[in-house]
């Protein structure tokens, strides 16, 4: 989902604006040592009101949502209509004004993915799970060759000396060249498909990969279990392996929608935008991606509402549609902006997974990123961070850097593995990913850090409320 971006003069000047503005808030107040801040006043007050306990009944919603729904709250199902029914009724409750855009999307719908082998005179189903945008294949006692072994894996031609590739099923770990040159390496030898794993710390874990060229690929891909993967090639050294499988995909067309709710009170020329993603993959109920941010913008907009009518800037708090399709609930928010609306937005704070199991806090921050308030929401708290860039997490927040409008945001960490010098510092577990459930089953209330939720929905409350700050007693 990431990819390269490149901040705009405008943008710097803006941040560099709100930066200054933050600071302003706490003008008067005695200095403080820099790792204990004195924070905005208005900032903390909503902190402070935010309820983990309503944010942890606001992840049960969401789970029970997602079990009457094949364990889902994907795009185009019924669980994430009932999502975005649940957060409108919590929206409208606290007394926003709530709107529904339309966004149009496409989806590869899986209609099969069926794989068996044949080792000796023992049959073996295998989990695997297609690639969207993969071609459709039928095959039958097809051969399972596999590339020399090692981080380059499949990565060149070379790697599958001495065997017949032609028809065959590969059978390969994703190497450092990533899996669309491993891909293109098979299919150019004559491959018909490829079964992949995913090596993590995490070998019983099973994801569903995205293709991301607007080209389909040649052959299909389907992914499979590491400790699968380890198995077959074990059991492949050992003598011969038949592949029948039958993978069928097509693209299918609807219209989801965005959530957006707006206080009544704030400029409408300097606008803060805060969200996070409403939908999840097919895979799981997503509850740590992306419940808990769609917890923590609930949460905030309850802390907030009762002084929405005397805010300096406007709060336009947003839960998107379509986000696990790469984003395409806020592309298509941030094309339908005029230029004038563009230039309104002050800053658009997004959180992703803010309450993974192994977590690390992660703060953007850089050029064209508005990072202050947290680090001195943080600091103030004697709690730490690690700064990232944008490109650290492929979310919401990538359209508004690409269109020049100043970004903020918080992540806990997904498919990356704590460092040992991360361990020492946040506690949890070196050599482990940071959410163990990433895209799987599991990503349910019993993979949520309840410590970290709290953490990060006080800094993102704080956040949000200190750059819209109060307006002056009796302004309008």
């Amino acid at each position: 989902m990431t990819f390269a971006l490149h901040p705009h003069r405008r943008t710097a000047g803006r941040v560099a604006a709100l930066a200054l503005s933050v600071l302003t808030l706490a003008a008067g107040t005695p200095a403080h040592a820099a790792s204990r801040p004195t924070l905005d006043r208005f900032g903390a007050l909503v902190a402070s009101r935010t309820s983990t306990a309503a944010a942890v009944a606001d992840l049960a919603v969401l789970q029970r949502i997602a079990q009457r729904d094949h364990g889902n709250r994907a795009t185009g199902t019924r669980g994430y209509r009932d999502s975005q029914d649940f957060a409108v009724r919590r929206l409208r409750a606290a007394g926003y004004r709530v709107q529904l855009q339309p966004v149009p999307y496409t989806k590869f719908h899986v209609s099969a993915e069926r794989t068996r082998l044949q080792l000796g005179a023992r049959t073996v189903r295998l989990t695997s799970l297609l690639m969207d945008e993969s071609p459709a294949r039928r095959v039958t006692n097809a051969p399972l060759v596999a590339p020399a072994d090692g981080p380059t894996a499949g990565c060149q031609a070379a790697d599958f000396a001495g065997q017949d590739v032609s028809g065959a099923v590969v059978l390969e770990p994703r190497a450092s060249c990533g899996y669309a040159a491993q891909l293109a390496v098979a299919a150019g030898l004559g491959a018909t498909a490829v079964l992949l794993s995913y090596p993590t710390p995490r070998p019983q874990n099973v994801l569903r990969l995205h293709w991301f060229d607007s080209t389909p690929p040649a052959i299909p891909l389907a992914s499979i279990r590491h400790t699968d993967e380890t198995a077959l090639r074990a059991a492949l050294a050992r003598g011969p392996i038949r592949v029948d499988l039958d993978w069928r995909g097509h693209d299918v067309s609807g219209v989801t929608h965005t959530v957006i709710a707006e206080t009544r009170g704030g400029s409408a020329h300097h606008v803060v935008m805060f969200g996070g993603h409403l939908d999840s993959v097919d895979e799981g109920p997503g509850i740590n991606d992306n419940g808990s941010a769609v917890a923590a913008v609930l949460e905030t907009a309850v802390a907030l509402a009762p002084f929405q009518d005397r805010l300096r800037n406007r709060v336009r708090f947003v839960l998107w549609g379509a986000e696990e399709l790469v984003d395409v609930g806020s592309d298509h928010y941030v094309a339908q902006l005029d230029a004038q609306q563009r230039a309104d937005i002050d800053v658009y704070v997004n959180a992703e997974m803010i309450a993974s199991d192994n977590f690390v806090r992660f703060v953007m921050a850089g050029a064209g990123i508005v990072s202050a308030p947290f680090e001195a929401y943080y600091a103030a708290r004697d709690l730490p961070i690690e700064r990232v860039g944008s490109d650290a997490v492929g979310s919401d927040q990538e359209p508004f850097f690409a269109a020049g409008i100043p970004i903020a945001g918080l992540f806990d960490g997904a498919l990356g593995v704590k460092t040992p010098a991360q361990a020492a510092v946040y506690g949890g577990r070196a050599g482990q990913l940071y959410a163990s459930c990433y895209h799987q089953a599991c990503d349910t209330l019993a993979a949520i850090d309840r410590r970290a939720l709290e953490q990060s929905t006080h800094g993102l409350a704080y956040a949000v409320a200190t750059l819209a700050g109060q307006a002056a007693p009796g302004a309008r």
